[in-house]
């Protein structure tokens, strides 16, 4: 049988069925159902079971309809139509659509797909026995964990809820750190995907379709999965089985994380209070250039003074800082740094001429310095241009048209000079406008900016998206936790953290829309 031919047939069924978990996410009065049930569950997986015996006619296995056992029992379909709705209907992005073929009680196919990524977007995984490589978002990818372990340059991801005790996960998985994440599924094709060196789940009595799918990209990928005792799963000739606790990855690490104690321990860590809420109605419009800017600032910039990977510099701090001030979950405090380096969230869902006065304004509150604040203006209407859905061509007009409306003679010649290096000025703010707005027009690549271009990083962030960001790289800020007892020599506290920028984009967007419903955002 022709596993890899099998594969491409069922590509757009799981994207449809993507395409559902999309449109109920994005519901007005948000997704419907409570607890671990969701009605669109059963809707997908009534749909998949159609769509994918149609391209091969052998039982099918779901977590959410009676099995239907007719055809070929050496075969199986097994499915979870959408692993991780209790977090989903709590406003949790991540979930996934999760589909395994077995043979013999083998996983010889799998796909894997998150229509609501937070930090990847639309994200779909997949293998099948003869292929030599995994497909992402149709993309060939070879990874190799083989020679990885828990190193201090390595993530694993944990579920979600996961953050809410920091220091006690990165105990667990020191000296690599951990991101969270929806969806046990979406774990395990991360890891074979390599953008983790493991994952691993507490959880106790794991279903065969929660990890069957993750399963056989484990296999394609080279990778190893066990459960709490380290056992490989077994599965049934009807799909059935289960894992008490799983570890997943790179073999060993997941030797190490198995010896690591996984209890919350005699004095438990006191959760950390949830930073963004989100309520209904949801969206994605300029989401993914939102989160593009932010993220783009912090790698631009490059690690704060302690050099942890991913660690966020002062700019970026006080950006995430006036983030959370913004939607009601900060304080003030900016001075001693410039004010380009953290005036983007002030751009972020507004008109470019809206934002340069927010951001010019904001900076003559923390800055005496007229040219810092000025500098300010053509940042941040670029930026909303771009947000917004503006091409670069856009962003530089609205640039120039705010730097004519809040004139400033090096500013405005910062917009027109040839080369960063050009006709250097004595002023950082205007350098590193010129610095910004030169790899804007170049469409530099943002891996070469890492640590020496934060406005460029913002503006490319903000005229294309979560595209342009060095995923690796996303994922280390993502995971920086800098904390006395990990290294960090100046710890911070959980308000500097970036570790949920995904949400803190979304919460300033839809901060705009709620204070100007009627607005057209493009």
């Amino acid at each position: 049988m022709d596993l890899p031919s099998i594969l491409d047939r069922i590509i757009l069924p799981v994207l449809h069925a993507g395409d559902m978990v999309r449109a109920e996410f994005l519901r007005p009065d948000g997704p419907r159902g409570s607890g671990h049930k969701a009605p669109v569950d059963t809707e997908i997986e009534i749909f998949l079971c159609e769509a994918l015996r149609d391209v091969l006619p052998v039982p099918f296995v779901g977590e959410e309809t009676p099995p239907v056992l007719c055809g070929d029992p050496t075969w199986c379909w097994l499915v979870d139509p959408h692993d991780g709705t209790s977090e989903f209907l709590r406003g949790a992005r991540g979930s996934s659509v999760a589909v395994a073929l077995l043979r013999d009680g083998v996983p010889v196919l799998g796909v894997v797909y998150a229509p609501l990524s937070p930090d990847r977007g639309s994200d779909l995984i997949g293998w099948a026995e003869g292929m030599d490589h995994l497909v992402r978002n149709g993309v060939a990818i070879r990874p190799d964990l083989a020679w990885r372990g828990l190193t201090r340059d390595e993530i694993v991801l944990l579920a979600f809820r996961s953050y809410a005790r920091p220091a006690t996960n990165m105990r667990r998985v020191a000296p690599a750190r951990f991101v969270s994440s929806n969806s046990i599924a979406y774990r395990l094709a991360r890891v074979a995907a390599g953008d983790a060196v493991a994952t691993a789940s507490r959880q106790s009595r794991l279903s065969a379709y929660d990890y069957a799918a993750g399963h056989a990209l484990l296999r394609g990928a080279g990778c190893i999965l066990v459960d709490g005792v380290g056992n490989p799963p077994v599965y049934g000739p009807d799909g059935t089985g289960g894992m008490d606790k799983c570890f997943a990855g790179a073999a060993s690490a997941v030797r190490e994380l198995m010896d690591r104690d996984w209890s919350l321990g005699e004095h438990p860590e006191t959760p950390l209070v949830e930073r963004v809420t989100l309520t209904p109605p949801r969206s994605e419009c300029g989401l993914d250039r939102a989160i593009g800017c932010l993220a783009g600032l912090a790698i631009g910039e490059g690690p704060g003074s302690d050099g942890l990977p991913g660690q966020p510099g002062p700019g970026m701090e006080l950006a995430v800082r006036l983030a959370r001030r913004l939607i009601g979950g900060g304080e003030g405090g900016f001075v001693d740094v410039e004010p380009v380096l953290w005036c983007a969230p002030l751009a972020i869902g507004t008109g470019p001429d809206e934002a340069a006065a927010l951001a010019v304004a904001e900076a003559r509150r923390a800055n005496p310095d007229v040219t810092s604040a000025l500098a300010c203006a053509p940042l941040a209407a670029a930026i909303a241009a771009g947000v917004g859905g503006g091409s670069r061509d856009d962003m530089m007009h609205a640039a120039r048209e705010a730097a004519t409306g809040w004139p400033d003679a090096r500013v405005q010649r910062s917009l027109l000079a040839a080369e960063p290096q050009s006709s250097v000025s004595d002023h950082r703010a205007v350098n590193l406008l010129r610095n910004g707005f030169f790899h804007l027009l170049r469409g530099t690549d943002l891996t070469e900016l890492r640590g020496v271009g934060p406005l460029a990083g913002a503006l490319l962030g903000a005229g294309g998206g979560r595209s342009v960001l060095p995923p690796c790289d996303f994922l280390e800020l993502l995971s920086c936790r800098p904390l006395a007892a990990f290294g960090a020599r100046r710890p911070r506290p959980p308000e500097y953290w970036a570790d949920d920028l995904p949400l803190l984009a979304e919460a300033l967007l839809s901060r705009v829309r709620q204070q100007a419903p009627d607005r057209d955002r493009g």
